[in-house]
């Protein structure tokens, strides 16, 4: 038997060695037919694992189903609009980012734009590992962090691989707008980032990239398919998500946080985007 004294990376390793995955945040969403949420993954790459039932999905006028067994990869600066067309679904959400350490290959998923969604790609191996780490969060027990970490990471190999070695991945392509069209949606993101405890006003964007209101609504309209309005508060709301797991932080705090004067309405807003209040979401899922 021929033993290998050293080690040689396969080329996706190689891949993965040149870039760190960075969890976000980490989430177990159970929903009903009654229940439809616009999310927004903005700056951030998000995993979607159906570990039950059925949801229909909607992105840039592109439509397809997602079910138990399939996965989602949804690249920063994509919105979509989801619906539970079953009974209950239950989804485990991933968000992370990725830090790189080099970029010398070419990077495959890293480097898609659009969603792509992988065709019962979950094992029973990975569920588990999802369901024991979400527990470890919950519990808040030592190495839950790593653990999460660990599973961005089995998930987005068994995703690049399949990517390789298949062709029929569902996937949205949208090439009708440019760079400098994206870049300025880009650029609106980081505005609205930088100041994310004020009331950002769309004139405010459009005087710091001395833009027309016209031009931002197109740029808007063409890359994330939603309004400036609209696309200011889901990137609030979603980072609302992230501080709602400090129990320590009041939600009136977490509502000023993220440029919410009115508690009331940003306790409706965070309901009429999620499904769920942000009390319930707190005692549910955290």
């Amino acid at each position: 038997m021929k033993i290998n004294k050293i080690l040689i990376p396969d080329n996706i390793s190689k891949t993965m060695l040149q870039f760190e995955m960075i969890p976000i945040s980490f989430y177990l969403y159970e929903n009903h037919q009654s229940q439809s949420s616009f999310i927004t993954s903005i700056y951030t790459y998000r995993l979607a694992i159906v570990t039950n039932g059925k949801y229909a999905v909607e992105t840039k006028g592109f439509q397809f189903t997602i079910e138990k067994g399939d996965i989602l990869l949804v690249p920063p600066f994509n919105a979509y609009n989801i619906k539970c067309i079953s009974k209950t679904a239950t989804c485990f959400i991933l968000n992370f980012n990725i830090k790189f350490h080099n970029k010398e290959n070419k990077l495959n998923l890293v480097e898609e734009k659009n969603i792509l969604k992988f065709d019962n790609l979950l094992n029973d191996n990975i569920h588990s590992f999802l369901q024991r780490t979400y527990n470890m969060m919950i519990n808040n027990e030592y190495g839950h962090y790593y653990l999460i970490k660990i599973a961005i990471e089995k998930i987005f190999i068994l995703c690049e691989s399949y990517y390789l070695m298949n062709n029929n991945i569902e996937q949205n392509i949208d090439n009708h707008y440019t760079n400098r069209t994206q870049e300025c949606v880009i650029e609106s993101l980081r505005y609205i980032d930088n100041h994310l405890s004020e009331n950002v006003k769309v004139q405010d964007i459009c005087k710091y990239l001395n833009v027309s209101q016209s031009y931002l609504y197109t740029c808007f309209k063409k890359v994330m398919k939603t309004s400036v309005s609209k696309a200011i508060i889901a990137y609030k709301l979603d980072r609302s998500l992230e501080m709602l797991q400090d129990k320590d932080l009041r939600i009136v705090d977490i509502a000023n946080n993220v440029g919410f004067d009115n508690i009331y309405y940003f306790s409706n807003s965070f309901k009429k985007c999620f499904g769920i209040s942000p009390t319930a979401f707190r005692q549910h899922y955290m």
